[in-house]
């Protein structure tokens, strides 16, 4: 098995721990990373410049969240298409779902409830609440599992909660990171999938042989654990606090509306492999995305097996950014995995992260097209 290679290689280093000088934050990372050659000892210390050191980059566009998927199913067999049984349950939580506001209408109403409530013309809590008491969420009830409907429910009190919270506390960056992570898992387990807090799974490897621990905000499992000889996570993901990115070189408001989903602006800086940056620095920024990077190296072993095929490892994550959700997919060579985990220095040898383009819980057409997508994270092999 190429995994159990990736081990006994590993094995054959004696592992010591050195802590990075760069841990205190006040020391520039790249010049610790590349002059001294030195890593961050946990994964949320790590930034772009120590992904980088490892050989793997972003991708410079996003890639169609369909798409994306496919390409893992082509290859490994995994994240099949759904079948007929499986797209009618999803259709019918799909129609109990019918409210869709962007992040920006949602702000900009609670922006003139604050100051005016009386001359709302939508009220958008009250929009989100009725879809309880709709003529469609009657009729799907009858095709849905009661566990199903419990959970639709939930989801539309969460997304009820939220708004009366950036009413009342004055906007988006004031809402706890709890409460999207709630959210999110709360959807997660719509999908019939598990949502597992990601503290259970902290873990450490030697990368580059200096020892890294990482600990993810969310592990999700397949739905048949009691049939699984054992754990083998489907997705890592890494929860991005909307308050953070307030503190980077981002306009958050942007950062979290529809407007910014269009890639039609380049930046014009250096990078590896173009002449413009990845569209994904836009919305997240650097550091974030390179802990995230970070994150699903260090967790490779909880894909298992399954994840590597034909010389290739498929390690796939999200980021959730408020109500934002944005998939990932890092494909990376055994050589390459192998020398991550043994070598001072990986060389040439390089990977990439693709990604597909944000997808908001708050918009209909997005909410459809993710449900779709986590159903097909229920994978069982060709």
């Amino acid at each position: 098995m190429e995994q159990r290679k990736i081990r006994n290689r590993v094995r054959k280093i004696s592992k010591f721990q050195r802590k990075s000088s760069s841990e205190d934050g006040n020391e520039d990372l790249l010049y610790t990373v590349k002059c001294k050659g030195l890593l961050p000892s946990r994964t949320t210390q790590w930034d772009l410049a120590c992904l980088h050191s490892l050989g793997i980059f972003y991708s410079d566009k996003s890639t169609p969240l369909s798409d994306l998927l496919d390409s893992v199913y082509s290859n490994i067999g995994v994240f099949k298409p759904l079948t007929e049984k499986e797209k009618e349950y999803t259709t019918s939580i799909q129609d109990s779902l019918y409210f869709s506001f962007s992040t920006q209408e949602v702000i900009d109403y609670c922006r003139k409830y604050m100051i005016s409530p009386n001359e709302v013309n939508i009220n958008v809590a009250e929009k989100v609440r009725s879809d309880l008491e709709s003529d469609m969420f009657t009729k799907t009830r009858e095709k849905l599992r009661p566990y199903t409907v419990g959970l639709i429910e939930q989801f539309i009190r969460n997304i009820h909660h939220i708004i009366q919270i950036m009413r009342s506390k004055r906007g988006l960056l004031n809402v706890p990171e709890r409460v999207f992570v709630n959210l999110f898992c709360n959807f997660v387990k719509m999908c019939n999938l598990n949502p597992s807090e990601g503290s259970l799974w902290k873990t450490d490897h030697n990368i580059l042989q200096q020892n890294v621990s990482s600990e993810a905000d969310v592990v999700i499992l397949p739905c048949n654990l009691m049939e699984a000889s054992d754990y083998q996570a489907v997705n890592v993901v890494y929860v991005v606090d909307v308050k953070k990115l307030s503190t980077e070189n981002l306009d958050t408001s942007e950062s979290l509306s529809s407007s910014s989903l269009s890639e039609s602006s380049d930046i014009n800086q250096d990078h590896e492999h173009s002449a413009c940056q990845p569209s994904i620095y836009k919305r997240v920024c650097k550091k974030l995305l390179g802990q995230h990077g970070a994150e699903l190296v260090v967790h490779h072993e909880l894909f298992g097996e399954k994840c590597i095929k034909n010389g290739k490892i498929f390690l796939s994550g999200m980021i959730v950014v408020g109500t934002q959700v944005t998939f990932t997919l890092l494909v990376c060579s055994v050589d390459h995995m192998v020398d991550i985990l043994n070598e001072k220095d990986v060389g040439r040898k390089r990977s990439c992260i693709s990604y597909s383009e944000p997808k908001d819980l708050l918009i209909k057409k997005d909410r459809d097209e993710l449900l779709e997508a986590f159903w097909r994270l229920n994978y069982d092999s060709v």
